[in-house]
């Protein structure tokens, strides 16, 4: 238990009086025997609502003594009856409580040994007694709410605790949720079996597949999947020299694979109290994608029977479709259910893939890397959402968690998944290519990682008025390079314009966290949890810039014939292969008429993922979607068991200097 003189020198130095917030902090802490069930929720609540570090600590500290479920205290045993007097009055502790200091000395010695810090309970295992259990109320907009009806306002919002329901309805609500998301598996089973089957190189019954190559059959050294180099013999009078090609496109999934699942997953782990989910959902929702994508995917490539041919191409391409759902959900991390999270991964892949559709074969626009149809399109949907389910309600005033905040762990777990990413990210931009314009792409996006970094660093030292990095920028804007690059990776940039593309990258973001964000999320009431605005959406807009800008100047004399496999809408109607080259007929496109379509690309991309992001919002905002109150944003506790006997994150003493007047509670307060 706290010692009560050392609790007195540390909070409140050189203050004489006290408002009662700190008269009712200062008691608790008074050698009490509160038990630990529902009717210390309030604890919660204000350590998560106070702004003051030193509350929220001292709020951290509190203890109670575990009780059997039997002896919990009821309505006879006030607060009044174990000591506490009203927390609504303020006391004159020096006159009332002449030897504090001696009863609190001696509370510290026969202090019993079940007692538990309070906090290191999960909220929603707090036990509560019938009569304490109220039931939930609906409260109209517009009328002022006392913080405790505030927390069962709304019917159809999952508020977890035992004061707004009792511990086993809220057993049965998430079982409920545990049948959807079986049942939700199930009936992606039922759309597999009807309507996809292995592509030829996957399936045993193609009689090529068992066909000598000399008699016709497929060569199986060829096969896409087999992670080989190709090696020819060219000989001459002298040597046998052996060259090497490119190497399969399965090491290329490969590292794609990482980089959504692990790498992504690590980067949203910089919240202190919502690792668990960063990590958890986003393995959750890849997997869940990652099988719709296929069939959106698929329904627009299907075969003369009417199937989707499934090979290594179709699960890359959905690794990049989770790519920008999770991308989208890094607006709204923290302040989703993962029930909402599965609803807006499904809602988005679809559109994800009819834009998808709109700009690759009808405006035949490039975007090699993903900078238009991924970034740009996942960004703005995911704040389009965002905004729609942050709505200021009337009467009313949503306040920001304390628990939006890292620690010193959960940014060395973020700068993992930050470093993941950047190792791989050459590989995500190169893996729908091949030949030189796959080689190109992995030196470009190297190139421009590399000065994104740098620029990045010093960028960070700029815009913070202490002249410190910050790890906010460094986890994020480091990889701004690859997400601009995107677009034009397989172009002829030069070695240098990569690297430009790099260095404005890396400025852009930085602005963007360290200026931008804030703007936005104080007059337009758009939070931003993972920043993606600036990761994804700027740094793409601009990738897509320096996409209109190569297509305008791309000619043959650059590109030689291959200016037809990058932008095949420029060949002419009348192209035919030859034995030298292999040209399809386009329909003619000038550089210029190809660069406005890749204009029109972005603008139907942004409309696109806006008005799908806004619908996607009100859908997520209906009652039934298992949404969460405010108060229990960012926190692991309420989906997640949490290791029980875990202490405060810090202890007063540590907290504080006693000589540091930063810490005193104003009297306005």
């Amino acid at each position: 238990m706290t010692n009560l003189a050392s609790f007195h020198a540390i909070n409140y130095p050189a203050q004489n009086k006290r408002t009662p917030v700190e008269a009712n902090l200062y008691m608790i802490h008074l050698g009490n025997r509160f038990s630990c069930d529902c009717r210390l929720d309030w604890v919660y609540f204000l350590r998560d609502k106070t702004t003051q570090p030193h509350i929220r600590n001292s709020l951290e500290e509190l203890q109670c003594q575990l009780q059997p479920e039997d002896k919990v205290a009821t309505t006879a045993e006030t607060y009044e009856n174990i000591g506490c007097p009203p927390l609504d009055k303020t006391f004159a502790f020096e006159s009332q409580f002449p030897d504090a200091k001696e009863n609190a000395d001696e509370s510290e010695d026969e202090e019993p040994d079940d007692k538990v810090y309070l906090t290191s309970i999960p909220l929603a295992d707090l036990p509560c007694p019938p009569e304490f259990r109220p039931t939930p109320i609906t409260i109209k907009q517009g009328t002022t709410r006392r913080p405790e009806a505030s927390r069962a306002s709304s019917i159809g919002t999952f508020v977890p605790g035992n004061y707004a329901t009792s511990k086993s309805a809220l057993a049965t609500e998430r079982l409920k949720t545990s049948l959807l998301l079986l049942c939700l598996q199930w009936v992606l089973c039922i759309f597999y079996a009807a309507f996809v089957e292995y592509a030829p190189q996957a399936n045993a019954s193609y009689a090529w597949n068992s066909i000598d190559p000399v008699f016709g059959g497929f060569n199986q050294d060829k096969n896409v999947i087999k992670d080989y180099y190709t090696r020819t013999l060219k000989r001459n009078q002298h040597s046998c020299q052996q060259v090497t090609e490119n190497p399969s496109i399965f090491s290329v999934f490969q590292d794609v694979h990482v980089m959504i699942f692990m790498g992504i997953g690590f980067l949203m782990a910089f919240l202190k109290r919502y690792g668990y989910s960063s990590v958890g959902f986003t393995f959750l929702l890849g997997s869940f994608t990652v099988q719709w994508s296929v069939l959106c995917l698929g329904f627009y490539e299907l075969n003369d029977d009417y199937k989707i041919e499934l090979g290594i191409e179709s699960i890359y391409k959905a690794d990049i479709a989770a790519a920008t759902v999770l991308i989208s959900v890094g607006a709204v991390l923290g302040r989703t259910s993962y029930i909402q999270l599965m609803i807006m991964a499904f809602i988005e892949i679809t559109a994800y893939s009819g834009n998808l559709y709109l700009g690759t074969k009808i405006f035949q626009a490039a975007d090699a890397g993903g900078s238009i149809f991924v970034h740009t399109f996942g960004a703005y949907f995911g704040l389009a959402v965002s905004y729609v389910i942050n709505r200021k309600k009337e009467g009313s005033e949503e306040t920001r968690s304390s628990l939006l905040e890292s620690n010193y762990t959960s940014d060395l777990f973020a700068m993992l998944g930050t470093v993941f990413l950047w190792l791989f990210w050459p590989s995500f931009n190169a893996i729908e290519l091949k030949g030189d314009d796959q080689h190109r792409a992995v030196l470009n996006t190297y190139l421009a990682l590399a000065s994104c970094c740098t620029s990045a660093f010093a960028a960070s030292l700029i815009f913070n008025s202490d002249r410190k990095f910050d790890m906010v920028h460094i986890q994020n804007s480091t990889l701004a390079g690859g997400v601009a690059i995107g677009a034009s990776a397989n172009l002829m940039l030069q070695p240098y314009g990569a690297v430009i593309i790099g260095i404005i990258a890396g400025f852009l973001s930085v602005f963007g966290y360290s200026r931008l964000s804030p703007i936005l999320e104080k007059s337009f009431n758009l939070p931003d949890t993972c920043g993606i605005h600036n990761l994804h959406g700027m740094p793409g807009v601009f990738g897509a810039i320096v996409s209109v800008i190569m297509a305008a100047l791309a000619t043959e004399a650059t590109y030689n014939k291959s200016l037809y496999e990058m932008y095949p809408a420029r060949a002419s109607p009348t192209a035919a292969p030859t034995p030298d080259y292999h040209i399809n007929p386009g329909v003619g496109r000038s550089a210029g008429q190809q660069a406005g379509y890749q204009i029109i690309s972005l603008l139907v991309t942004l409309a696109f993922a806006t008005v799908s992001g806004f619908i996607t919002g009100f859908i997520l905002k209906w009652k039934k979607t298992s949404r969460i109150s405010s108060q229990f944003h960012y926190d692991d506790a309420i989906f997640w068991t949490i290791p029980e006997h875990l202490p405060p994150p810090k202890k007063i003493s540590e907290a504080f200097s006693q000589y540091d007047p930063s810490f005193e509670i104003p009297l306005n307060e």
